[in-house]
This record gives C-alpha cells, structure tokens and sequence, in this order.
C-alpha cells in the first residue's frame, strides 16, 4: 500500500473514533440507551429539552428559537428539517424574538420529537407533536400539556379532534 493510501485511510480512522466519541458524549450526557441513540441516528429524532417550550410561544416559534440559537443553524438548514420555506422560518424567529427576547431556558427533561413529524404540512406542529408523544411515547394528557406548558383543555382537544 502506498503512503497516500495510508495516510487516507489513518485520516478517516480518526475522523471514525472522533464520531464514536462524540455519540459516546451524547449517550452519556443524556443517559441514552445504545437503541434510543441508534434511532436518534437513523430516524432523525431531535431531543429538546423540555424547558424550550414556554406559554409565551407557539410550539413551532419555540423549536425555531431552539434550533436558531443553542444549535446555530441557519433560516435556511431549519427551513431544509421542517419542510418550511427559509422566509418563514425568518418570520417566525422574529416573531419569538419579538415575543420572548430572554434565551430560552435550557434544563429539564429531553422530549424525542422526530423531525418527520413536524415536516408533515397536514397537521399543525403542535397537533404532531400531541400526536407523537401521545402515540409514540404513550404519555397522557396532562404529561403532555405540562412538557408543552400548555393548558390541558387544549392538549385534550387537539388530541381527541377526529
């Protein structure tokens, strides 16, 4: 084998154990089993803290603020993971902004909400994410409207409509 070779294949070992210990990070900072972090990776599930989610913003205004500021992707990557057009996910950051200036509050359980999910246009965000954690994680009413901080006559309405 020739040095090249060698020297690309010694590059991509390491950039293989940087990736096993940024997941073994992952794993143990939030106490994750091999099998929840194996669907983080291959269902393109988001954990978000739970604390995120606040009566002052829609469930959407929330995740934007989420996504533009603790993980510092751009209108444009957001636009890309929710299936919404970039000068949306521009309005919709200002709006929160406008709304709730202070950083959001990063603490407090981490809530599984796939990213599928909220790309799916028929449903509000709110009403797939009541729907996912609902029939997916099998939480109540009331486990749901106290992570969403939403009032429980709403989460139960949302979830029974037909």
């Amino acid at each position: 084998m020739d040095k090249k070779k060698r020297q690309i294949i010694e590059k991509e070992k390491e950039r293989i154990r940087r990736i096993k210990e940024l997941l073994i990070g992952i794993k143990n900072k939030y106490n994750l089993s091999l099998k929840e972090l194996q669907k983080l990776i291959l269902y393109d599930i988001e954990l978000f803290p739970s604390s995120i989610f606040t009566n002052k913003l829609t469930v959407l205004e929330s995740i934007v603020k989420y996504m533009k500021e603790e993980l510092g992707l751009n209108y444009h990557s957001i636009g890309e993971l929710l299936n919404r057009n970039e000068k949306n996910i521009w309005h919709t950051y200002n709006n929160a902004k406008r709304k709730y200036q202070k950083r959001l509050l990063i603490e407090g359980e981490l809530i599984p909400i796939s990213l599928e999910i909220l790309r799916n246009r028929k449903l509000s965000p709110l009403a797939a994410i009541i729907q996912s954690l609902s029939t997916i994680q099998r939480l109540s009413t009331k486990e749901i409207a106290k992570l969403l901080r939403r009032n429980y006559k709403t989460i139960w309405t949302i979830k029974n409509k037909k």
